[in-house]
């Protein structure tokens, strides 16, 4: 994938996830729990669906059984192989809760009646519950899968895998952006009630997204030092790790910057604003992936230090 439609590709997601995050403010009905997506709604065509006389519940039947088995049935498909087991208990485990948890978001009433003190609220928990329990069910399978790729690949497939493992983080970071930030402008637009608080409002927001936004761009400028190392190109690949470096620096100072100018900026409008949101925020996953990033830069141009002292010694 070129820059261009990774860029085309992390805009689309980012999009998509907020549009959730909003969907999930303002229909709660159909977007109980943005953690839920896609299973809640899945759930509920099945649920529909099976109300269509028995030919709608056969399908319902066929779809729920199909949709909750294609893990295992992966699974299935390796089950000879010893160096997958982990994997292929985790999928076989991640079938059995995918049956579970569908048949429950098809009858919601029967989660209602499993908690019957806490009412829709208790329901909007236990569906958020039931999807981040899937999702880390799938997050636990595919790093056992990475971790059987790593240990098993030679040094040019590992570059490869590591390639493919920036890619996820790109979407990592676009999804954090959409989630965290995202959450956090629709929560401050419910709040607002003078002109200038929009204003704010999408400001903090950019503020917030932004030390993401950097990470994608710290991300793309590792992928490209990752292909110089492909390539066998040295030269190439210390230029890369140089750039790389200082595009971590540039970064972090840039993060810490904006959410200080921020700060301030409420501050000085504090009278025309109806409420301010002044805090010090430490991106605690951004900035270890960019102190990781500018550790790995540091150590591939000090080992080309080295090399060109050896070079002038002999």
């Amino acid at each position: 994938m070129n820059r261009k439609k990774l860029l085309i590709f992390l805009a689309a997601e980012a999009a998509v996830l907020l549009a959730l995050v909003f969907a999930a403010g303002n229909w709660p009905e159909i977007f109980s729990s943005l953690f839920a997506f896609p299973f809640e709604q899945l759930g509920a065509a099945l649920g529909a669906l099976s109300q269509r006389g028995s030919f709608g519940n056969g399908l319902a039947l066929a779809v729920w059984g199909g949709v909750s088995l294609a893990p295992l049935a992966f699974a299935l498909g390796h089950v000879g192989d010893r160096t997958r087991r982990w994997e292929n208990l985790s999928l076989a485990v991640l079938s059995l809760a995918l049956l579970a948890v569908l048949r429950l978001m098809a009858r919601p009433g029967s989660l209602a009646a499993q908690v019957p003190l806490l009412g829709e609220l208790g329901a909007s928990v236990i569906k958020g519950a039931m999807g981040c329990a899937l999702y880390s069910l799938l997050a636990l399978w595919l790093i056992l899968r990475l971790l059987r790729l790593f240990r098993g690949g030679d040094t040019a497939r590992l570059l490869q895998y590591m390639r493919r493992l920036l890619y996820v983080l790109c979407g990592l970071f676009a999804g954090l952006i959409a989630l965290g930030s995202g959450a956090e402008l629709a929560a401050a637009l419910k709040e607002v009630q003078r002109p200038l608080d929009y204003f704010i409002s999408v400001l903090g927001f950019l503020v917030s997204a932004l030390p993401y936004v950097l990470d994608i761009s710290v991300t793309i400028s590792g992928m490209s030092l990752l292909e110089r190392l492909q390539a066998g190109d040295r030269e190439q690949a210390e230029n890369a790790a140089d750039k790389l470096s200082r595009l971590c620096c540039a970064a972090l100072g840039a993060g810490a910057a904006s959410a200080a100018g921020f700060n301030i900026l409420q501050l000085l409008l504090l009278q025309k604003l109806s409420h301010i949101s002044v805090n010090v925020e430490l991106p605690v996953l951004s900035l270890a992936f960019v102190l990781g990033a500018l550790l790995l830069a540091r150590l591939i141009g000090e080992n080309r230090r080295l090399r060109d002292d050896n070079e002038l010694i002999i």
